[in-house]
């Protein structure tokens, strides 16, 4: 039986339609299940794995049925009555949810390996490469390889526009015409490794000095190749909409489709605008652009000190800490008041780590403006942000056209372990703020088709797909991580299988490395979607 899930605040807008060209779909669906040995389901014979008795969502959009799951050889081959069946492992999934695989379109898990917390929250693939930081492109496809056979879930990379820019040691604003050239080589390179498309940190070092014209002609490399446009951008805060702007003007300038990062008003003079941010994605969505946007949820985010101090501090501190002292207290006075005070920065590295700016200041009879230039510096921590409202953050969770992404990982903000769960439990069960269907839609549907992982026949339980499974006991899905226990595990995340195996069981990590490294050129078009959604 579900949980008694309340959809009566969930009146909002349609969430966008899969459609499927039914023809290709009989075609790949014939092979595929003829590879697994057979021309279609056979529900007498034996399977690797049988899910049975679960309430099954397909995908963001298909009501749930009660039905079984045949999977061999990593792959769903049988959906239907399979009580004939046999199978080396039966999961009785009776009372639990049948999900596909949660997808985590913003990660920084780039590192590889296990990702334990990753798969304990039912993440079977990672989206790396984030906020302008990537591997190093020549190095790419050598790092891609590397960490076949080591990952815990699957792994899709892009391109980090500030690691182009520092390869071809550009940190000012204008590139020379050999650095831009060299720079789109790589992203043509980085693309062909397979990459997913362009990242931006627009807000850090050296990405900020970046014109808006730099970052369309290197996004125009990346669409060539179908690749998205994914970005940290320029402001979250009182200058948000102009940053809005700006990334809607790339993808619409460069033929990308866009994928803005951690979507969020952040600060006092950005509170209550997110209605007028969606406003705009609406409208250039209306005008034909692709566009998408990820969250975290939660109402603080987490970055480094240097987001309160002024960009032209970054090249040269001590310039800016003598001689310029009295523009740079003015810069970080503006900055702190902009995300609501020394009273809502609270450190998590540095000299003065678990304590509020503001305290400390108060202890060393200083200002935290001083505090910050004196005794933390640039670079001299890591600090949570205190800077959202609860109003912005429930308008974008229930806008249709934002999915899931935890800007994790992370030992010191709840969101590396509880993401995805918070979503379900959370903003789904208690808050009654979306319907199990659309936390599917969020945390994997949406996703699968913004990364084109869909067309690799991922993000969606039907015959044919890789088994990316989770399994969700309705009524205890929940994250219990907290910013004072950042890292602590779940509840109601049962079974994760990642390509057939089993790496989560019971709730508990098996061990096992059953991701795979997903290159974009493996999705050649074997899904056709007909319609954008609204």
């Amino acid at each position: 039986m579900l949980a008694a899930w309340d959809f009566s605040i969930n009146k909002g807008a349609p969430m966008p339609s899969l459609k499927f060209v039914s023809l290709i779909y009989f075609f790949c669906m014939t092979a595929l299940l003829c590879s697994c040995g057979g021309t279609a389901p056979q529900f007498d014979q034996s399977y690797d794995i049988i899910i049975a008795d679960g309430t099954v969502y397909a995908d963001g959009e298909t009501p749930p049925s009660t039905l079984d799951v045949g999977i061999s050889d990593g792959r769903i081959v049988a959906i239907g009555e399979l009580n004939k069946a046999t199978a080396e492992k039966i999961v009785n999934a009776s009372g639990l949810l049948v999900v596909p695989g949660f997808i985590d379109a913003h990660s920084h898990a780039d590192r590889g390996g296990s990702l334990e917390e990753y798969l304990l929250q039912g993440v079977t693939t990672v989206i790396v490469g984030n906020c302008g930081r990537s591997a190093s492109v020549p190095e790419m496809a050598e790092h891609y390889d590397s960490l076949e056979g080591e990952m815990g879930p699957n792994y899709a990379g892009l391109i980090g526009h500030g690691t182009l820019r520092a390869s071809v040691e550009l940190f000012g604003t204008e590139p020379t015409t050999g650095q831009m050239q060299r720079m789109k080589e790589m992203v043509a390179e980085g693309m062909r490794a397979g990459a997913f498309g362009l990242s931006t940190g627009l807000i850090y070092n050296p990405g900020f000095n970046a014109t808006t014209d730099e970052v369309i002609e290197l996004a125009s490399v990346a669409a060539e190749y179908d690749g998205l446009y994914a970005t940290h951008m320029r402001s979250e805060n009182s200058e948000v909409l102009d940053a809005v702007r700006e990334a809607l003007q790339i993808g619409r300038e460069s033929g990308a489709r866009v994928q803005i990062s951690h979507v969020k008003c952040a600060g006092p003079l950005a509170w209550d605008l997110s209605t007028e941010y969606l406003g705009l994605v609406e409208q250039a969505a209306r005008e034909g652009l692709d566009v998408w946007m990820d969250q975290y949820p939660y109402t603080a985010s987490q970055t480094t000190i240097n987001a309160v101090i002024p960009d032209w501090a970054e090249a040269d501190w001590k310039e800016a800490a003598g001689s310029r002292r009295q523009e740079l207290e003015e810069g970080i006075r503006k900055l702190l008041a902009g995300r609501g005070g020394a009273e809502r920065v609270y450190m998590v590295s540095g000299p003065f780590p678990k304590r509020y700016l503001n305290d400390v200041a108060e202890e060393l009879g200083k200002t935290p403006v001083d505090t910050i230039i004196e005794d933390i510096g640039l670079d001299g921590a890591r600090a949570i942000y205190h800077m959202m409202q609860d109003v912005d953050v429930n308008t974008f969770m229930t806008h249709p056209r934002v999915m899931t992404g935890s800007d994790g990982p992370s030992s010191t903000h709840p969101r590396g372990h509880g993401s995805f769960p918070r979503v379900w439990g959370v903003y789904g069960r208690e808050r009654g703020l979306l319907s199990q269907q659309q936390c599917v839609m969020k945390t994997s549907t949406l996703a699968a088709r913004q990364f084109r992982l869909i067309e690799q026949l991922r993000g969606r339980i039907a015959e044919g797909y890789h088994a990316d499974i989770v399994l969700i006991d309705p009524h205890e899905i929940i994250d219990h991580a907290s910013f004072d226990e950042p890292v602590a595990a779940p509840s109601g995340i049962e079974y994760v299988l990642v390509n057939g195996r089993i790496a989560v069981s019971e709730g508990n990590y098996t061990g096992a490395l059953p991701g795979k490294v997903l290159r974009s050129y493996d999705s050649e078009s074997t899904v056709v979607f007909t319609g954008q959604g609204d």
